[in-house]
């Protein structure tokens, strides 16, 4: 996403990468060349797209419950994505801030089921995986020698910190 909208629409006042997602719920992809869903280049959601969202470490000495609380970051919940026999990964996110994967089913991705790449502009606990379960080799790929013959991961994680992974289950990786 650019940084504002472009063309006779332009606006300063409209920031893509930091406005809040609608929703996301029970998508599928089947047998796409790539990426069942991929985030590309952003999503760093927040209250206020267009302003800083400075990090207060005295929040809770303040009477805060949010560390975020003078611009909160809003979660970006992708809900129960079905993936499988993707050509590189079922999920895959480049540069994300709150953004959560929940109960995703994903099977038979030629690199990784699920991929952060960097966690942005958050602390611990706002990007995350939440359940879900990762199959490596359903044992119907034989005909797709793509598939059949790569290394997979069933999770490769952010080369950031503050990322948390629970309750993802993992199957089949016998590569």
């Amino acid at each position: 996403m650019k940084p504002h909208s472009t063309g006779p629409s332009f606006d300063i006042n409209v920031c893509p990468v930091y406005t809040k997602l609608g929703e996301f719920h029970n998508n599928t992809a089947h047998s796409v060349h790539k990426y069942g869903l991929r985030i590309f280049h952003a999503l760093i959601p927040r209250t206020h797209p267009c302003l800083d969202s400075p990090y207060d470490p005295d929040y809770l000495a303040n009477g805060y419950t949010d560390p975020y609380w003078a611009n909160p970051k809003v979660p970006a919940i992708f809900e129960d994505l079905i993936a499988w026999k993707c050509g590189r990964n079922g999920a895959i996110t480049e540069r994300t801030g709150a953004v959560v994967f929940k109960n995703f089913r994903i099977a038979d991705s030629a690199i990784a089921g699920i991929e952060f790449s960097m966690i942005e502009d958050v602390v611990n606990g706002y990007a995350m995986v939440q359940g879900g379960t990762v199959v490596g080799n359903t044992q119907l790929n034989d005909a797709d020698q793509t598939i059949a013959n790569s290394t997979v991961w069933g999770f490769i994680g952010p080369r950031t910190e503050n990322m948390q992974v629970h309750n993802l289950k993992f199957f089949n990786f016998d590569f």
